[in-house]
């Protein structure tokens, strides 16, 4: 339990350090990513997290854990791409121009990264990470899970909790 909370939290700031990694390059600037108020982005934790627990009992076949990376991520960006734009008035991401997908929020060129991207981390980083966690990870993990309620409940001035998805403050 302690691993799998330690690698949503891990991936999810990985995650979200990619992300502005790869706008900086494709943008030349820098573009604030994500509708939290934080350095992290929990499509990549949930993902990843999922992706680690299933892909367990076969982490060694890079073949079955890419598929599974492919599937799983891809279902989790889906359904994040559906829940953002139900409830929120941004389009976070669309691959409507890119080739093999699914009404903008899936592709295939990208369903590939992910699934590339999984194999790596499940054969490369995760046993690194599995090999060097202990007290550390569970005190480090709790501490941003902990961020990352504070940042989502924030306080008006008149102490008053307030879910903080003021898309103008968060994006801007």
């Amino acid at each position: 339990m302690t691993q799998t909370l330690f690698i949503f939290v891990l991936y999810s700031i990985l995650g979200w350090m990619l992300e502005i990694i790869y706008f900086w390059i494709k943008e030349k600037k820098y573009v604030k990513r994500g509708i939290l108020g934080g350095p992290y982005c929990p499509l990549y934790g949930f993902s990843m997290a999922t992706t680690t627990v299933l892909t367990y009992t076969f982490k060694d076949n890079i073949v079955l854990v890419f598929c599974f990376g492919a599937l799983i991520c891809t279902f989790y960006e889906f359904l994040t791409g559906i829940i953002i734009d139900k409830y929120y008035p941004v389009r976070m991401w669309d691959y409507s121009n890119k080739s093999y997908n699914y009404k903008g929020y899936v592709c295939l060129p990208f369903s590939l990264i992910w699934g590339a991207l999984s194999a790596f981390c499940i054969t490369f980083l995760n046993p690194i990470i599995f090999n060097n966690t202990g007290i550390i990870s569970t005190v480090f993990s709790i501490s941003v899970i902990l961020c990352m309620i504070i940042n989502i409940f924030k306080l008006r001035p008149v102490g008053r909790p307030q879910l903080c998805f003021n898309l103008k403050y968060l994006l801007y």
